[in-house]
């Protein structure tokens, strides 16, 4: 999310203090056994559980009419998403605010989502975050989370660790969260992954070209270039077909990359969303599978007729004299 952290800090502590994010969990102020308003969290991070707790210290801090008193709670990843799932289809037993994964958020809005719509917390905010890092967490124009995390919150946003660190004093730049920047970073992430690999394709077929043949050619009287035009580039012609072939299939089934640089389909702009992200969303984060399945047969038809026509045009089915 991008706002300073103390913007943050207020932002999610109002979040704490709307009647209960889950709906009929919230708890009136007058049958706690602490002092001030009791509200329980269900995290499946310590870390997360840690930095919730501080916020409420500053909200505390800040709002000495207005006491809150978090109970939170840490369970194991799979246990903690499963236990919430049944207290909420069941209405018995939910939190009155739940730490949910953004990879099990679509399993939450399925249906009628049983979630308090934060609308009035995050619409004022909008202006100063990226949209698409709630878009993920919203149904039908009503968002039902907000995204953050600690480690940007602490590296990012906090200028004063930034200044005593000796970071001369500059302001901090989201890379990832800029349109130009991260699709920058994007591209050199895929070329990092595949360049090399294809590098040892070609050096493979390099080893494999007869040396006899340059020596036949130089004493032919063959410059180097027409040696590299006449003998190299034909001797490579197997593993340029190999490499186009997986490099378009790579391009195309990209997802990985997107996925692992913003969280999932949450790039600025939607910079970073390719068609198996575009799939991944329709199909298991909005829970269309229909749709979601109509872009995979598009795609495994454009991927059939785009190799066709590479293959075709290296000469693959022509006929031998």
């Amino acid at each position: 999310m991008l706002l300073r952290r103390k913007s943050m800090s207020l932002m999610l502590m109002a979040v704490v203090l709307m009647a209960g994010l889950l709906q009929g969990c919230s708890l009136k102020a007058d049958e706690q056994d602490g002092p001030g308003t009791e509200l329980v969290l269900w995290t499946f991070n310590e870390l997360h559980e840690k930095f919730f707790l501080q916020m409420a210290d500053q909200w505390n801090q800040l709002h000495p009419d207005e006491q809150i008193n978090l109970k939170a709670n840490t369970f194991p990843y799979d246990n903690h998403h499963s236990k919430l799932s049944i207290a909420l289809q069941s209405g018995v037993g939910a939190p009155d605010i739940a730490d949910i994964e953004v990879n099990k958020i679509g399993n939450f809005l399925k249906g009628i989502p049983q979630l308090v719509a934060l609308n009035p917390v995050i619409d004022p905010e909008m202006k100063n975050i990226v949209p698409s890092r709630v878009q993920i967490y919203g149904k039908d124009g009503k968002y039902y989370g907000i995204d953050f995390h600690v480690g940007a919150e602490v590296m990012y946003y906090n200028k004063e660790i930034l200044d005593q660190a000796g970071v001369f004093g500059l302001e901090p730049h989201k890379w990832l969260m800029n349109a130009n920047t991260g699709f920058l970073a994007l591209i050199v992430l895929a070329l990092w992954r595949w360049l090399g690999v294809n590098m040892l394709y070609y050096m493979s077929g390099l080893q494999n070209i007869p040396p006899e043949l340059y020596e036949a050619a130089q004493i032919d009287g063959a410059s180097r270039f027409a040696s590299f035009w006449r003998i190299t580039i034909p001797m490579l012609k197997p593993v340029t077909i190999y490499v186009f072939t997986i490099s378009i299939y790579a391009g195309l089934s990209m997802f990985t990359e997107s996925y692992m640089l913003w969280k999932g389909n949450n790039s600025p702009n939607d910079i970073g969303l390719t068609i198996v992200g575009y799939l991944y969303r329709q199909g298991l984060e909005q829970n269309s599978m229909g749709f979601g399945a109509a872009v995979g047969i598009v795609l495994l038809v454009f991927t059939l007729v785009l190799n066709l026509i590479q293959l075709k045009f290296f000469g693959m089915f022509r006929k031998e004299d």
